[in-house]
C-alpha cells in the first residue's frame, strides 16, 4: 500500500521476483485498457516478465472503434442439446472442481458470468465488489501453481473491501502481509509535481484527446482519472483559440496545475485511509519510510540505495 508515486509496483515487481511471485494489481483506473500515460500504468520492461493481472482487462471498444456486428444463429432446439452436450463435458474435464476452488458463500451470482470472463461494460463502473470477485479467482490460481500472491495499487478502498466484508473470507482464508511505502510529504509534492511534467512531456495531452467524449460523465470508469476532466477546458477551446498561442498556454499550464492539485489532494485521502486501517481496523502494517531513495540530490547509487532503504527492510520482515 501507499500513496501515488511512492514506488509501490516497482517494490511489488522486486518482491515477486524474489519469492517467486505473481501480481494482482488493484489500482481501480488501471483496470480500464488504455491511458497508459495518466494512469501511469507500469510498463512491460518494468515487468521483468513478472505475471501481472487486472491490469487492462475492462475495454473501451465503443468509444474507440467503429464496429460491424455479425449474428450467427442456430435453432433453438439443436442449440437446446449443444448446450446439455457441452454441460455434461464441463463436468467431466472438472467443472466441479474448479467452481469449488472459487467459491464464496452468499456472492451475488447475478455478476459472476461477465466477470468470470475478465471483462467489463465500458460504460459502467469497475466496483470494490468486481474487484473482489475477481482477485479472489487470481489468488485461488497463483495458490494453485505454488507462487506468492501480491496486491498491489493505491484503491485503498478497494483492499478493504476485499479484506473486510465477510462474504469473501480473506482473513479466515489467507495469512497476510501488509506493506505501506511511504515517503516524506514535501518530498512527495516535488516528486507528483515533476511526474505530471514528465507525463505531459511524453504525451498526457495527445492521450486524452483520443478519448475525449462531448458531455461525459467525469464521475465514471476511466473517465475520472486525473487528467482526464482537468483537461477538458483546454480540449474544447483549443480550436477556437488555434491562433493564439498565449491564450492555449495560459489554459494548458492551468490545466496542468489542477491536475498536480487534485494528484495531491488524492494522496492526503490515501494516506488518511492508510492510517485509518491501522488505527481503527487494526491492521499489522508494515511501515517503511523511502524518502530519501525519493530525493534528487540523492548522492548514493539510486539502485544500491533501494535495496538498501526500502527492499532489504521488507525482505528481512
Amino acid at each position: 500500500m501507499g500513496a501515488t508515486g511512492k514506488g509501490k509496483f516497482r517494490l511489488s515487481v522486486d518482491l515477486a521476483t524474489h519469492f517467486r511471485g505473481e501480481i494482482i494489481n488493484s489500482d481501480k483506473m488501471q483496470v480500464y485498457k488504455g491511458l497508459e500515460i495518466v494512469t501511469n500504468k507500469i510498463s512491460h520492461t518494468e515487468k521483468k516478465g513478472v505475471q501481472h493481472y487486472m491490469l487492462d482487462p475492462v475495454f473501451m471498444f465503443k468509444y474507440k472503434y467503429d464496429s460491424f456486428f455479425i449474428w450467427i444463429d442456430v435453432e433453438q432446439s439443436v442449440l437446446n442439446r449443444g448446450v446439455d452436450m457441452r454441460g455434461d463435458q464441463m463436468v467431466i474435464a472438472g467443472l466441479a472442481d474448479e467452481l469449488r476452488q472459487i467459491f464464496i458463500p452468499d456472492a451475488v451470482y447475478t455478476k459472476e458470468i461477465r466477470q468470470s470472463i475478465g471483462e467489463f461494460e465500458p460504460d459502467s463502473d469497475f466496483t470494490a465488489e468486481d474487484f473482489c470477485l475477481q482477485a479472489i479467482i487470481y489468488i485461488e490460481k497463483i495458490l494453485k501453481s505454488q507462487r506468492v500472491q501480491i496486491i498491489v495499487g493505491g484503491s485503498n478502498s478497494y483492499i478493504e473491501k476485499l479484506v473486510e466484508d465477510p462474504v469473501f473470507m480473506f482473513k479466515y482464508k489467507y495469512d497476510s502481509c501488509f506493506i505501506w511505502i511511504d515517503v516524506e510529504q514535501s518530498v512527495l509534492n516535488r516528486r507528483v509535481d515533476m511526474r505530471v511534467d514528465q507525463m505531459v512531456k511524453v504525451g498526457l495531452v495527445d492521450e486524452v484527446r483520443q478519448i475525449l467524449i462531448p458531455d461525459a460523465d467525469y464521475t465514471k470508469e476511466i473517465q475520472r482519472s486525473i487528467g482526464v476532466p482537468e483537461m477538458d477546458r483546454y480540449l474544447r477551446e483549443e480550436t477556437y483559440i488555434d491562433g493564439d498561442d498565449e491564450s492555449k498556454q495560459m489554459i494548458l499550464q492551468a490545466s496542468i496545475s489542477s491536475i498536480k492539485r487534485n494528484t495531491r489532494m488524492l494522496i492526503c485521502n490515501q494516506l488518511d485511509k492508510i492510517q485509518r486501517f491501522i488505527s481503527e481496523k487494526m491492521w499489522s502494517v508494515h511501515h517503511i519510510i523511502a524518502t530519501d531513495v525519493s530525493k534528487e540530490d540523492i548522492e548514493e547509487d539510486l539502485h544500491e540505495a533501494w535495496r538498501n532503504t526500502v527492499l532489504q527492510p521488507f525482505l528481512d520482515i
